[in-house]
């Protein structure tokens, strides 16, 4: 398995693994084609240049810095009206037997999900279901905002499996209280 210095590492790497049948190979060849397949088929998303930027930061402290006045402080939401969408199929789950055990069935009232809002996890039971909007009650307070992207995931077998994803459409805010001092 050795090769001559003017092949190089590239050449090994595919000429000894599975794709040695890739129509992409370490000569370049073929490169217009995928350049032609990104600009046809993958779709520009749409850019809001108007509303100011929002940055999503994951941090392992607080989001609301000691000293804040409570007026400056971010929603707290217990109970969130999220619009979701469902995968049609487990990921990273293998199925013996019948089709229907990897399949995503549709959310029920009074089941609990976990949801991951940020670098926040949190269970969820769902309270009511219509069409692609639930309204999921928070076991913890979470601090967020209305559009913020969430994922969703169901207890699978002991573990929790991802279902689907939503986005915060409205919610019910749990008011603080002024400091009294």
């Amino acid at each position: 398995m050795t090769s001559s210095p003017d092949i190089g590492e590239g050449f090994l790497y595919f000429r000894f693994n599975l794709c040695t049948c890739c129509p992409l190979h370490n000569l370049s060849n073929n490169i217009d084609v995928v350049y032609e397949y990104i600009v046809k088929k993958i779709p520009i998303p749409e850019r809001n240049f108007i509303s100011p930027p929002n940055m999503i930061v994951i941090r392992s402290f607080d989001v609301n810095k000691p000293g804040f006045e409570v007026d400056n402080i971010r929603e707290i939401f217990v109970e969130l009206e999220v619009n979701f969408f469902l995968l049609r199929r487990l990921l990273g789950v293998r199925t013996r037997g019948s089709e229907r055990q990897g399949k995503v069935s549709k959310l029920a009232k009074g089941e609990i999900l976990m949801l991951n809002i940020g670098s926040i996890s949190t269970g969820a039971p769902v309270l009511a279901v219509k069409n692609d909007l639930a309204m999921l009650q928070l076991t913890s307070p979470v601090c967020t905002s209305k559009g913020e992207k969430i994922a969703l995931s169901r207890r699978v077998e002991k573990h929790w499996r991802l279902i689907g994803w939503g986005q915060i459409q409205a919610g019910t805010t749990h008011d603080v209280p002024a400091a009294s001092f």
